[in-house]
């Protein structure tokens, strides 16, 4: 396939007419451009890669600064952080500790155990002496599925 395509009048008129509904810029403007991308050659029964749609539009667009101007759906607001101040957050230098820290004042974290021994036991199976009539036990100590329809 040729790399350079000759966009007529008739071509950029069906490029427009497959961007109907579709802004190739925004946080969705790589989905997007696979729709026109996929309305494009349907149109004009013609092989187009999405890079020479990209380009043939950097040539008639800025689109990086229509990019700049559009609205972002998902702000992202930057703030300082700081714990609250019953956990002293105010340090005047890096080594210092925190005073809550310092004095145990800060409650244990319930999600945490309080020693190695109380955190949870990995639970194995264990064949019985005596297995049921329902999960037989077979030689290899594995149990199997009996059928209780049979």
């Amino acid at each position: 396939m040729d790399d350079e395509i000759v966009w007529t009048p008739e071509l950029e008129i069906e490029l427009f007419h497959s961007m109907q509904g579709h802004k190739p810029v925004g946080v969705s403007r790589h989905f997007q451009m696979v729709h026109i991308h996929d309305k494009l050659s349907r149109a004009t029964n013609r092989t187009f890669t999405i890079t020479q749609i990209w380009d043939h539009l950097k040539s008639m667009y800025n689109l990086d600064e229509l990019n700049d101007l559009e609205s972002n759906p998902f702000p992202m607001d930057q703030k300082d952080f700081c714990l609250p101040e019953d956990y002293g957050c105010e340090l005047d230098n890096d080594d210092k500790v925190a005073p809550a820290l310092k004095s145990g004042s800060i409650p244990p974290s319930p999600i945490l155990p309080e020693s190695p021994g109380t955190g949870r036991r990995k639970r194995t199976r264990t064949l019985s002496s005596n297995p049921s009539p329902a999960s037989p036990a077979t030689a290899s100590g594995k149990r199997r599925r009996v059928d209780r329809n049979a």
